[in-house]
């Protein structure tokens, strides 16, 4: 009996360390050349365009381009926990509510929607400065997409 209760403790331990991969409040993990987008399902290679979501049922959903993040978002009106994108010049996860997103017809991103996020505001204006765009926050992003 006292071997079950050590095996059963240490499968216990084995899957409290193996899973899940990230924390349920913070960026979800992307396995990049692996993961497919949930809207297009293509395989995600770049971190500089890649988005996802944690429902509010703890459900992830990952994408290559963040204008797929938000098309799926506002399709299939999914209650989301919290957004991710990643910062265009350090591919830092950053909040998109907390982000400054640039519009720009110059950038060739994954779906064509041409979204590219910054952590800051400076970092936005600059790229705009040299690439040309416009600068928007998530909520302005939303409604690009009729979105809420």
């Amino acid at each position: 009996m006292r071997a079950w209760a050590l095996a059963a403790l240490v499968l216990l331990f084995w899957v409290a360390a193996c899973g899940g991969g990230a924390p349920a409040d913070g960026p979800p993990e992307v396995r990049y050349g692996e993961d497919v987008c949930d809207e297009c399902h293509m395989i995600i290679n770049d971190a500089r365009f890649a988005a996802a979501y944690r429902t509010v049922g703890g459900d992830v959903r990952r994408f290559d381009d963040i204008g797929d993040m938000v098309v799926y978002y506002i399709r299939t009106g999914e209650e989301v926990a919290a957004f991710w994108v990643h910062d265009y010049g350090t591919k830092a996860w950053v909040r998109a509510e907390e982000a400054v997103f640039v519009r720009s017809p110059s950038v060739q991103t994954p779906m064509g929607h041409g979204f590219v996020a910054f952590a800051g505001r400076d970092d936005a204006e600059t790229f705009v400065a040299q690439h040309g765009g416009e600068v928007m926050g998530f909520e302005e992003l939303l409604k690009v997409y009729g979105g809420r």
